[in-house]
């Protein structure tokens, strides 16, 4: 099985697949108590290092929030969501190597008064082996991202910022979400590193943990047309104009 450096090292359960384990709970010499019964107390256990990972808001829409963000870190698509202690905002953003937990930490923090409805989601592929939902474990998830509804106060503001008129946040229905991976530095608004999709999330959202798939990702986002208008002189000379559209 492949072995990732820090600090994108998975999780040994992910060096061997066919043996799954949790530490459910314990008390540290120092009497500190560790409990890991249900996903609150995973997600608890996450919220703790977020707010050590810490930040400033940011300013500016969503989409210009995110690609601050995105553009700002030194993120990694390797599977495991990180597994040294969380990295502050400031040496991340000085250059250290981000972990896709860090990164979710980061851009939430900067999503703060955006009118967006954002959550953080724990990502499974449909690569990785199978997870029961009652199997409460951190470390068996390849990615930690940001789901976000598409729909509330900042989806207009949102939907004029998509060019094309084709945005995930303008066409998705309530029942979806968005889902944002910041540590993916070639991942635009809504798309996910390679081998994330298909595949499932455990959202947590007010105080309850809720599953929810993780959609194909749209054909149509990976797309180039390229148009030519060329002409052709008597002496050979050969002018004209090429527009071109790429996505993904």
């Amino acid at each position: 099985a492949p072995v990732f450096a820090e600090p994108f090292m998975p999780d040994k359960t992910h060096l061997a697949p066919w043996l799954a384990f949790a530490l459910r709970r314990f008390v540290t010499p120092d009497g500190r108590k560790f409990r890991m019964n249900t996903w609150q107390d995973v997600f608890k256990v996450l919220g703790s290092m977020f707010k050590q990972v810490g930040g400033e808001i940011g300013h500016g829409g969503v989409i210009e929030r995110y690609r601050e963000t995105r553009d700002g870190l030194k993120g990694s698509i390797l599977p495991g969501i990180g597994v040294l202690q969380p990295r502050s905002a400031g040496k991340l953003l000085a250059g250290e190597p981000a972990c896709s937990r860090d990164a979710a930490a980061l851009l939430q923090k900067r999503l703060q008064g955006s009118g967006a409805k954002s959550y953080i989601a724990l990502a499974l592929s449909a690569e990785s082996f199978p997870l029961p939902e009652d199997f409460v474990s951190l470390s068996h998830f390849d990615r930690v991202l940001i789901a976000m509804e598409p729909r509330g106060e900042a989806d207009e503001a949102i939907c004029r910022e998509d060019t094309d008129g084709e945005g995930l946040f303008c066409e998705a229905s309530e029942e979806t979400y968005v889902f944002l991976d910041p540590s993916c530095d070639l991942c635009r608004f809504g798309e996910l590193a390679l081998g994330t999709a298909p595949g499932r999330a455990l959202i947590f959202k007010d105080d309850n943990a809720e599953w929810h798939d993780i959609a194909p990702m749209d054909p149509n986002q990976n797309r180039l047309s390229t148009q030519y208008s060329m002409r052709l002189n008597v002496s050979g000379e050969l002018r004209g104009r090429m527009n071109g559209q790429a996505r993904g």
